[in-house]
């Protein structure tokens, strides 16, 4: 398991220059409907083979740099990592 890394306030990158709301919404009410049952699939308890801390998400936009314009998956899942409370 990896060491938690902590950044403190006055080291955030400046988001300013990012949109990260665009206002556009989803498909439709059964595209909506989907992605938040893929994510509920995992973190219900129901009988998936993972041993491992997992995050799943859906609509969450991921940047791998400031200057970059990110991605926005319906839904992503990352293994081996432990999210926040």
């Amino acid at each position: 398991m990896s060491e938690k890394l902590t950044v403190m306030p006055h080291e955030y990158p400046d988001t300013s220059n990012m949109i990260l709301e665009d206002d556009t919404p989803l498909d439709s009410f059964i595209n909506e409907k989907q992605q938040r049952l893929l994510t509920t699939v995992f973190y219900s308890g129901a009988e998936i083979p993972i041993n491992v801390p997992f995050i799943v998400a859906a609509n969450v936009g991921l940047f791998s740099h400031l200057r970059d314009s990110g991605i926005v998956p319906d839904v992503f899942l990352s293994l081996n990592i432990v999210g926040e409370k």
